[in-house]
Protein backbone atom coordinates (compact mmCIF):
# COMPACT_ATOMS: atom_id res chain seq x y z
CA UNK A 1 0.00 0.00 0.00
CA UNK A 2 1.70 3.21 -1.14
CA UNK A 3 -0.79 6.09 -1.12
CA UNK A 4 0.22 9.44 -2.54
CA UNK A 5 -1.26 12.85 -1.87
CA UNK A 6 -0.68 15.02 -4.89
CA UNK A 7 0.15 18.72 -4.88
CA UNK A 8 -0.96 22.02 -6.33
CA UNK A 9 -3.02 20.97 -9.34
CA UNK A 10 -5.08 18.56 -7.26
CA UNK A 11 -5.58 21.17 -4.56
CA UNK A 12 -6.81 23.61 -7.17
CA UNK A 13 -9.38 21.04 -8.31
CA UNK A 14 -10.61 20.59 -4.75
CA UNK A 15 -10.82 24.36 -4.41
CA UNK A 16 -13.10 24.32 -7.44
CA UNK A 17 -15.45 21.95 -5.64
CA UNK A 18 -16.19 24.70 -3.14
CA UNK A 19 -19.09 24.05 -0.80
CA UNK A 20 -19.81 20.65 -2.35
CA UNK A 21 -17.10 19.16 -0.20
CA UNK A 22 -18.40 20.07 3.24
CA UNK A 23 -21.53 19.01 5.10
CA UNK A 24 -22.82 21.51 7.68
CA UNK A 25 -25.91 21.04 9.75
CA UNK A 26 -28.39 23.11 11.72
CA UNK A 27 -31.29 22.24 13.97
CA UNK A 28 -32.20 21.07 17.42
CA UNK A 29 -30.24 18.58 19.52
CA UNK A 30 -32.79 15.90 18.67
CA UNK A 31 -31.91 16.06 14.97
CA UNK A 32 -28.29 17.23 14.85
CA UNK A 33 -26.75 13.76 15.29
CA UNK A 34 -28.64 12.46 12.26
CA UNK A 35 -27.67 15.54 10.26
CA UNK A 36 -24.04 15.36 11.37
CA UNK A 37 -23.82 11.81 10.00
CA UNK A 38 -23.85 13.40 6.53
CA UNK A 39 -20.68 15.47 7.11
CA UNK A 40 -18.25 15.06 4.21
CA UNK A 41 -14.94 16.52 3.20
CA UNK A 42 -12.56 19.36 4.07
CA UNK A 43 -13.26 22.46 6.10
CA UNK A 44 -13.22 24.83 3.15
CA UNK A 45 -12.24 25.04 -0.49
CA UNK A 46 -8.65 23.88 -0.50
CA UNK A 47 -5.68 25.97 -1.47
CA UNK A 48 -3.35 23.84 0.66
CA UNK A 49 -3.41 21.03 3.19
CA UNK A 50 -4.04 23.51 6.01
CA UNK A 51 -7.56 23.86 4.56
CA UNK A 52 -8.28 20.13 4.95
CA UNK A 53 -9.36 20.07 8.64
CA UNK A 54 -13.10 20.58 9.20
CA UNK A 55 -12.89 21.75 12.83
CA UNK A 56 -16.65 21.38 13.32
CA UNK A 57 -18.01 21.20 16.86
CA UNK A 58 -19.73 17.88 17.58
CA UNK A 59 -18.33 16.25 14.43
CA UNK A 60 -19.07 12.54 15.10
CA UNK A 61 -16.09 11.53 12.97
CA UNK A 62 -13.58 13.51 15.03
CA UNK A 63 -11.90 13.18 18.42
CA UNK A 64 -10.02 15.94 20.20
CA UNK A 65 -10.37 19.66 20.79
CA UNK A 66 -11.79 21.56 17.87
CA UNK A 67 -8.99 24.14 18.22
CA UNK A 68 -6.13 21.66 18.70
CA UNK A 69 -2.91 22.99 17.11
CA UNK A 70 -2.54 19.96 14.82
CA UNK A 71 -5.26 18.03 13.02
CA UNK A 72 -4.64 14.55 11.66
CA UNK A 73 -6.93 13.95 8.68
CA UNK A 74 -7.30 10.19 8.32
CA UNK A 75 -8.50 8.44 5.16
CA UNK A 76 -9.48 4.88 6.08
CA UNK A 77 -11.42 1.81 5.03
CA UNK A 78 -13.22 -0.61 7.36
CA UNK A 79 -12.17 -3.54 5.13
CA UNK A 80 -8.49 -2.57 5.20
CA UNK A 81 -6.20 -4.75 7.37
CA UNK A 82 -3.60 -1.97 7.57
CA UNK A 83 -6.26 0.43 8.88
CA UNK A 84 -7.10 -2.16 11.53
CA UNK A 85 -3.41 -2.41 12.38
CA UNK A 86 -3.19 1.34 12.90
CA UNK A 87 -6.37 1.37 14.99
CA UNK A 88 -5.26 -1.52 17.19
CA UNK A 89 -1.55 -0.77 17.57
CA UNK A 90 -0.92 2.97 17.15
CA UNK A 91 -4.01 5.12 17.47
CA UNK A 92 -4.42 4.72 21.23
CA UNK A 93 -0.90 5.99 21.82
CA UNK A 94 -1.71 9.12 19.79
CA UNK A 95 -4.94 9.54 21.73
CA UNK A 96 -3.16 9.23 25.07
CA UNK A 97 -0.14 11.43 24.35
CA UNK A 98 -1.55 14.06 22.02
CA UNK A 99 -5.35 14.09 21.83
CA UNK A 100 -5.95 13.85 25.59
CA UNK A 101 -3.51 16.74 26.13
CA UNK A 102 -5.28 18.99 23.62
CA UNK A 103 -2.43 19.04 21.09
CA UNK A 104 -4.00 16.93 18.33
CA UNK A 105 -7.43 16.33 16.82
CA UNK A 106 -8.11 13.30 14.57
CA UNK A 107 -10.73 13.62 11.83
CA UNK A 108 -11.92 10.53 9.97
CA UNK A 109 -12.66 10.51 6.23
CA UNK A 110 -14.30 7.55 4.48
CA UNK A 111 -12.09 6.00 1.80
CA UNK A 112 -13.66 2.58 1.06
CA UNK A 113 -11.37 1.43 -1.73
CA UNK A 114 -11.79 -2.29 -1.07
CA UNK A 115 -15.07 -2.92 -2.84
CA UNK A 116 -18.76 -3.18 -2.06
CA UNK A 117 -18.36 -4.50 1.48
CA UNK A 118 -16.03 -1.63 2.32
CA UNK A 119 -18.64 0.81 1.00
CA UNK A 120 -21.36 -0.92 3.01
CA UNK A 121 -19.24 -0.73 6.16
CA UNK A 122 -18.66 2.98 5.60
CA UNK A 123 -22.41 3.48 5.34
CA UNK A 124 -22.79 1.50 8.56
CA UNK A 125 -20.31 3.81 10.26
CA UNK A 126 -22.48 6.76 9.31
CA UNK A 127 -25.61 4.97 10.53
CA UNK A 128 -23.84 4.50 13.86
CA UNK A 129 -22.82 8.19 13.83
CA UNK A 130 -26.47 9.15 13.38
CA UNK A 131 -27.09 7.62 16.81
CA UNK A 132 -23.96 9.03 18.46
CA UNK A 133 -21.91 5.84 18.34
CA UNK A 134 -19.42 6.19 15.46
CA UNK A 135 -16.24 6.01 17.53
CA UNK A 136 -17.54 3.03 19.50
CA UNK A 137 -18.57 1.27 16.28
CA UNK A 138 -15.18 1.92 14.70
CA UNK A 139 -13.37 0.53 17.74
CA UNK A 140 -15.52 -2.61 17.88
CA UNK A 141 -15.16 -3.30 14.15
CA UNK A 142 -11.40 -2.90 14.11
CA UNK A 143 -11.01 -4.93 17.30
CA UNK A 144 -12.92 -7.76 15.58
CA UNK A 145 -10.53 -7.46 12.60
CA UNK A 146 -7.38 -7.65 14.72
CA UNK A 147 -6.62 -11.33 14.11
CA UNK A 148 -8.16 -11.61 10.64
CA UNK A 149 -5.73 -12.26 7.79
CA UNK A 150 -6.58 -10.09 4.82
CA UNK A 151 -9.94 -8.37 4.41
CA UNK A 152 -12.56 -9.27 7.03
CA UNK A 153 -15.40 -9.45 4.45
CA UNK A 154 -18.00 -8.19 6.92
CA UNK A 155 -21.63 -8.49 5.80
CA UNK A 156 -24.66 -6.65 7.10
CA UNK A 157 -25.24 -9.15 9.91
CA UNK A 158 -21.64 -8.64 11.07
CA UNK A 159 -22.14 -4.88 10.98
CA UNK A 160 -25.35 -5.14 13.00
CA UNK A 161 -23.49 -7.27 15.55
CA UNK A 162 -20.78 -4.63 15.86
CA UNK A 163 -23.46 -1.95 16.29
CA UNK A 164 -25.09 -3.93 19.09
CA UNK A 165 -21.76 -4.33 20.85
CA UNK A 166 -21.03 -0.61 20.34
CA UNK A 167 -24.26 0.37 22.06
CA UNK A 168 -26.15 1.74 19.07
CA UNK A 169 -29.58 2.21 20.68
CA UNK A 170 -31.96 1.60 17.76
CA UNK A 171 -30.68 -1.42 15.86
CA UNK A 172 -33.73 -1.65 13.63
CA UNK A 173 -33.14 1.91 12.47
CA UNK A 174 -29.42 1.17 12.01
CA UNK A 175 -30.11 -1.84 9.78
CA UNK A 176 -32.81 0.00 7.87
CA UNK A 177 -30.55 2.93 7.04
CA UNK A 178 -27.91 0.57 5.67
CA UNK A 179 -30.44 -1.39 3.62
CA UNK A 180 -32.02 1.82 2.31
CA UNK A 181 -28.67 3.36 1.31
CA UNK A 182 -29.34 6.44 3.45
CA UNK A 183 -25.65 7.39 3.49
CA UNK A 184 -24.53 5.93 0.17
CA UNK A 185 -24.22 9.30 -1.58
CA UNK A 186 -22.23 10.72 1.34
CA UNK A 187 -19.76 7.84 1.15
CA UNK A 188 -19.49 8.32 -2.62
CA UNK A 189 -18.69 12.03 -2.12
CA UNK A 190 -16.12 11.29 0.57
CA UNK A 191 -14.40 8.77 -1.68
CA UNK A 192 -14.44 11.19 -4.61
CA UNK A 193 -12.75 13.86 -2.50
CA UNK A 194 -10.05 11.41 -1.43
CA UNK A 195 -9.51 10.39 -5.03
CA UNK A 196 -9.18 14.02 -6.16
CA UNK A 197 -6.62 14.52 -3.40
CA UNK A 198 -4.60 11.62 -4.79
CA UNK A 199 -5.32 9.08 -2.04
CA UNK A 200 -4.76 5.68 -3.64
CA UNK A 201 -4.26 3.47 -0.60
CA UNK A 202 -5.34 3.21 3.01
CA UNK A 203 -4.69 4.30 5.61
CA UNK A 204 -3.46 7.69 4.47
CA UNK A 205 -3.00 10.63 6.83
CA UNK A 206 -2.31 14.33 6.61
CA UNK A 207 -0.65 15.30 9.89
CA UNK A 208 -0.93 19.07 9.98
CA UNK A 209 0.38 19.74 6.50
CA UNK A 210 2.52 16.60 6.21
CA UNK A 211 1.18 13.55 4.31
CA UNK A 212 1.91 10.10 5.74
CA UNK A 213 1.22 6.73 4.16
CA UNK A 214 0.37 3.43 5.78
CA UNK A 215 0.12 1.98 9.28
CA UNK A 216 3.43 3.36 10.46
CA UNK A 217 4.59 2.83 14.06
CA UNK A 218 3.86 5.38 16.76
CA UNK A 219 7.46 6.62 16.71
CA UNK A 220 7.04 7.84 13.11
CA UNK A 221 3.79 9.60 13.94
CA UNK A 222 5.45 11.16 16.98
CA UNK A 223 8.26 12.60 14.87
CA UNK A 224 5.81 14.10 12.39
CA UNK A 225 3.39 15.40 15.03
CA UNK A 226 6.20 17.01 17.03
CA UNK A 227 7.60 18.64 13.90
CA UNK A 228 4.18 20.07 13.07
CA UNK A 229 3.68 21.28 16.64
CA UNK A 230 7.04 23.03 16.46
CA UNK A 231 5.69 25.15 13.59
CA UNK A 232 2.89 26.54 15.77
Amino acid sequence: MAPVLAGGLVLAVVAGLGGWALGHWQGTRSTEQAQAAHIVGPGRAMQGFDDLPRRIENDPFAVGKVDAPVVISEFSDFECPFCAKFANETEQQILDEYVATGKVRIEWNDMPINGDKAHLAAEAGRAAAAQGRFQEFKDVLYEASKDVEGHPENDIDDLVGFAEKAGVPDIERFRGEIEDGTYGADVDRAMAIGTVLGVNGTPTFVVGEQPMSGAQPFEEFKKTIDAELDKK
